[in-house]
């Protein structure tokens, strides 16, 4: 799958910024895989196996963020962006709990989520029919409505805000002295330029619109599109997402104790960030 998407990036992968943080991005995943693939035996606990689908959806979501980029989509690239933002901050948020409270509550999410779907479907007979014609017949469970205290307690993951959630994730990270400093780094800031404003394109509103204008292609034809520094800004934010949550996925949950390849790589995003003035 890794070389046929890199076979299709399009032409911004030439543009010395995408290219940096993609090549950032690949290595991040190169080292994972390194470490985990050899694990692919059998032997994964129930644990390591939600995490292992956790990462796969990471990568894919990372891979389409620099895909759509490259070939300068980049409305659909930010809406992607924010995916693998809140997608880093959930990983994040409960790969730092001491013990099982949080991951209980997504793990029951499952159930929550399963029967809001099951009751819905249940409601139409027609559909109700045709959903277990192809999936087969749902469990009593997942069409019976729960109680309000019943309700309130499969619903516990789904009632933390993802802008709380980013809070008491850099609370945690902030108070662990064993993890190196650029697993310290906060991500609350980035959820109003990255998550909200991207929920624009999402969410199909008028701002979202707002974001295009008429730019010379380099034909010099006007052609409506996003501003044309925006692959970059998301091929950077992408890279800064995947270093640390390969960084803190083989740390927390594979016993990697040499973090020295992302720390490096992290100082290699910085570089690259200040040359295009965003950092300091």
């Amino acid at each position: 799958m890794t070389e046929t998407i890199r076979d299709s990036y399009g032409p911004y992968l030439k543009h010395a910024p995408v290219a940096a943080f993609n090549s950032i991005s690949e290595r991040c995943f190169e080292r994972y895989h390194e470490i985990t693939d050899c694990k692919n035996d059998g032997s994964l606990g129930p644990r390591e196996l939600i995490i292992q689908s956790m990462m796969y959806v990471a990568e894919s979501t990372s891979y389409a963020v620099r895909l759509t980029a490259t070939w300068a989509a980049s409305l659909p690239a930010m809406s992607l962006c924010r995916d693998r933002y809140e997608q880093v901050l959930r990983f994040s948020y409960l790969a730092h709990q001491d013990d099982d409270t949080e991951w209980n509550k997504f793990l029951v999410d499952f159930f929550h989520k399963k029967n809001r779907i099951g009751r819905k479907v249940a409601a139409n007979p027609a559909m109700h029919k045709a959903f277990e014609d192809i999936v087969g017949r749902m469990e009593d469970w997942e069409t019976e409505s729960p109680t309000p205290a019943e309700q309130k307690f499969l619903a516990r993951w789904q009632q933390i805000k993802l802008d709380v959630c980013a809070e008491l994730r850099d609370a945690l990270v902030k108070k662990n002295d064993l993890l190196p400093n650029f697993l310290t780094e906060p991500l609350r800031p980035l959820y109003e330029s990255i998550y909200v404003q991207a929920s624009s394109v999402t969410h199909y509103d008028i701002y979202s619109l707002t974001m295009l204008g008429y730019y010379r292609t380099p034909e010099g034809q006007l052609a409506l599109a996003p501003d044309p520094q925006w692959p970059a800004i998301l091929s950077l934010h992408c890279a800064l997402f995947d270093i640390v949550q390969c960084a803190e996925c083989l740390w927390r949950h594979f016993g990697l104790e040499d973090l020295s390849l992302y720390e490096a790589l992290h100082d290699e995003w910085c570089g690259y960030c200040r040359k295009m003035g965003i950092i300091d």
